[in-house]
């Protein structure tokens, strides 16, 4: 019975095969079993499998089982884990190897970014949720580019590219949490009269700026004031009878 396939699940493995004995990198004896559980399905028990067979190996662990067990790691959704081994690999097999493990650490961005995005729906979920999904995906396209680079004819690389820019795409629609909202108005109690808005409506709102020339006119304006007041006060003075000298 056929698998059914979530159009946003991006492709795990190389092509035909599940793990990597299928590609010719060799299987090492004493971890048949955890490609046989991995066939069946229980990715959790062949994860495990890997890990013993890994720590009983030590330096002696060749580049195709922890290649094995990163993606393993994957399938359960340990994407450290599947990072740390997919590097190991690449370092102990050579440039062989290099872009399988690019394949891979997109693979992990790209799990880490669809968990993000899902936090990003939920109410708590906020603005960073959302940011570390586009930052997710965003890595995830920089990490299979790169191994497209190295394997050119990789159609499931190019899948995940196209993938993850749909995913970017709907993200960057979708409106930023920390946008403002407009504020809803509280409602007007009863028998509260409601005020025209004007200019002392609103205190918190600054003055409309005055053009160069309207700024000189209004100096003007103030300067004619303070000569009229000024010219006024000298005529009043001038009006005012002499005053009597003082008796001593």
């Amino acid at each position: 019975m056929r698998r059914w396939r979530s159009p946003w699940t991006p492709w795990l493995f190389l092509g035909a095969g599940t793990l990597l004995f299928v590609l010719g990198l060799g299987l090492p004896q004493g971890f048949e079993e955890g490609v046989r559980l991995f066939e069946e399905g229980k990715f959790q028990e062949a994860h495990r499998a890997f890990q013993e067979r890994d720590r009983a190996l030590g330096d002696r662990a060749p580049a195709s089982l922890l290649f094995n067990r990163a993606l393993a790691a994957l399938r359960v959704g340990a994407n450290q884990d599947a990072e740390i081994s997919a590097e190991r690999a690449a370092a102990r097999g050579g440039p062989g190897g290099y872009a399988l493990r690019d394949f891979i650490l997109g693979n992990a961005s790209y799990q880490r970014a669809a968990r993000a995005a899902r936090e990003a729906r939920l109410p708590e979920g906020g603005p960073r949720a959302l940011d570390r999904a586009i930052l997710g995906f965003q890595t995830a396209i920089q990490h299979w580019s790169r191994a497209l680079e190295k394997r050119p004819n990789w159609p499931q690389a190019a899948h995940n590219i196209a993938l993850a820019e749909k995913r970017l795409e709907q993200l960057n629609k979708r409106p930023h949490p920390q946008a403002k909202k407009a504020k809803t108005p509280a409602p007007q109690q009863k028998g509260t009269p409601i005020l025209p808005k004007t200019r002392s409506s609103h205190p918190l709102s600054g003055p409309s700026p005055l053009s160069p020339r309207q700024l000189q006119a209004l100096l003007q304006t103030l300067e004619q004031n303070e000569r009229a007041k000024w010219t006024l006060r000298r005529k009043k003075r001038q009006q005012r009878p002499p005053t009597a000298g003082k008796a001593w």
